[in-house]
């Protein structure tokens, strides 16, 4: 089965081909200094929720973060605090009304016989009822939700088709400005904008047909192992 990823969407829709060289010929870039980041700082955030487990959330077990040395590590871990801070004092009358369900979790399902949905959720949350399916952003650039439809879409699909778990909510986490933006979940969304693209990857997989935008090529994470851009 071919692994289709919320990420390796959005790389097949720039450029079938890099698509290709990627998630079936198994090519790898080095990971940018950027990307590094944001992977060491959901490390942070897992590794502060693991100290959380087991125990009654309070002021107190919610306030002890892990020791860090890097300035913009302390701040971005200050922010996340505040963050499950907010949402504890929400519902601190009623604490099992707060909830994290699944934090950084692999999830995988089968989407039909040649396709299989990939991806980590980076946390889903019950609160008051509701489940909360929450993306971390790490970066500089601060966003809307409303520009990341289609990964909470998809991510909505993988954790009903792997967990039987229903998005009522998505969220956008903004740890650099500590900034939650929120919009009720889209289920439709999935069936209209992104499943056609995920056929149209099954398409290319069978007939093995992979075109070459060559427009995208300058940006391309695969510019440097493509056979197209060395001619």
């Amino acid at each position: 089965m071919l692994n289709v990823s919320k990420s390796s969407i959005g790389l097949f829709d720039k450029c079938p081909y890099s698509f290709f060289l990627h998630k079936v010929q198994g090519l790898r870039t080095k990971a940018s200094p950027v990307m590094m980041k944001g992977i060491k700082t959901h490390e942070m955030f897992q590794k502060y929720f693991e100290n959380l487990k087991g125990k009654e959330l309070s002021l107190e077990v919610i306030d002890k973060t892990p020791d860090l040395q890097d300035e913009e590590d302390i701040m971005q871990m200050s922010n996340f605090k505040n963050f499950n801070l907010r949402k504890w004092v929400a519902v601190k009358d009623n604490p099992e009304d707060f909830m994290p369900i699944l934090l950084e979790q692999r999830l995988e399902a089968k989407f039909n016989p040649t396709i299989k949905l990939v991806g980590i959720v980076d946390r889903v949350d019950k609160m008051n009822g509701q489940i909360f399916v929450i993306d971390y952003k790490t970066g500089r650039r601060l966003t809307d939700i409303s520009e990341h439809a289609q990964e909470m879409s998809f991510y909505d699909e993988l954790l009903m088709k792997a967990k039987n778990i229903k998005a009522d909510i998505n969220g956008i986490y903004h740890s650099r400005y500590d900034m939650f933006t929120k919009a009720p979940a889209d289920h439709e969304y999935f069936k209209a904008f992104v499943e056609p693209v995920i056929l149209e990857i099954e398409r290319c997989y069978k007939e093995n047909d992979w075109a070459c935008d060559r427009r995208s090529c300058k940006w391309c994470l695969m510019n440097k192992l493509c056979d197209k851009v060395k001619k």
